[in-house]
């Protein structure tokens, strides 16, 4: 079996920068359209941020995503196109990466995301990670299955490197085949989003009048950039995801600060519509965390 290049041997072949996932649960182009019905239906005009997510939506996300899956392994090949035709993906197989290569650069297929394992009979997953990443504009998703953690956390870092969308263990549970059409929104929105399209994103989001007041409490809210991947997603679910945040009605991103650590009895109250908890350690923080939960469920 070919070893995984070492950090030293990474200037062999171009670097990419890797790429953040869109944090989604539900698919946004029938939330959006909901979004719309019910604001029609209510005799509301519908908010332009709505608008803009359903004309966002149709054009990004393919009626049908074709995925390309190559593994040299059988038994995992045929397990994996399984899942993905149960939940609905229109599935080709490989089992070696020249002819995974061959049928994309011959384009008589379209495919929008490929899942590759790291090591093919012919190839080593790096290279023909570069390879696509170099000549298309798929998202790339690298699978493995390494005997340790350490491992593991080594092929993952190699091919985020490379430019690949993701990293998963095989097999691949549910939840991520489910979810898999993530990596294709957010490819195709880097393709299709000019300037034009993300100036009328942000002008519909500086034209909103009405807020949601989100408290985050955590242990480092004195240091709000140790949270910034978090609000990034919250401002992205309030720009351009219907399902969290438009319910009739668009609304602007407020985040009340709060440091677990200082939380007691009787501080542990907030006018926010909602509590967002961060994963923490301590046993400065745990006890506050919990009375935020505790508050929010009570």
């Amino acid at each position: 079996m070919p070893a995984l290049p070492s950090p030293e041997d990474m200037t062999a072949l171009p670097r990419r920068r890797p790429h953040a996932n869109l944090l989604h649960h539900h698919p946004l182009r029938a939330a959006a359209a909901t979004t719309l019905v019910q604001q029609m239906a209510s005799g509301c005009a519908a908010s332009p941020a709505a608008s803009v997510a359903v004309d966002i939506m149709n054009k990004a996300l393919p009626d049908h995503i074709h995925v390309l899956v190559v593994d040299g392994d059988s038994t995992s090949l045929k397990a994996l196109e399984s899942s993905l035709l149960a939940h609905n993906y229109k599935v080709t197989t490989c089992s070696e990466g020249t002819e995974a290569l061959s049928m994309l650069r011959k384009g008589e297929v379209k495919f929008h995301l490929v899942l590759s394992d790291t090591y093919l009979p012919d190839m080593i997953g790096c290279k023909f990670l570069n390879c696509v990443t170099s000549e298309t504009y798929l998202p790339v998703i690298m699978m493995s299955a390494e005997p340790d953690e350490e491992a593991e956390a080594h092929a993952a870092f190699i091919h985020m490197c490379f430019g690949a969308r993701g990293h998963r263990r095989k097999p691949l549970p549910e939840t991520v085949i489910q979810d898999l059409w993530q990596f294709v929104m957010r490819a195709r929105l880097e393709q299709m989003m000019g300037p034009a399209e993300w100036t009328e994103m942000a002008e519909s989001y500086d034209n909103l009048t009405s807020s949601v007041n989100i408290a985050l409490v955590g242990k480092y809210t004195s240091l709000t950039d140790s949270y910034l991947s978090v609000v990034k997603v919250l401002l992205l679910s309030v720009v351009i995801c219907p399902s969290a945040c438009l319910c009739g009605c668009s609304m602007r991103l407020s985040i009340q600060w709060i440091a677990a650590s200082d939380l007691e009895d009787e501080s542990a109250r907030t006018s926010s519509s909602c509590i967002l908890i961060p994963g923490g350690f301590g046993d400065r923080i745990v006890p506050g965390m919990i009375l935020a939960a505790k508050y929010a469920r009570e």
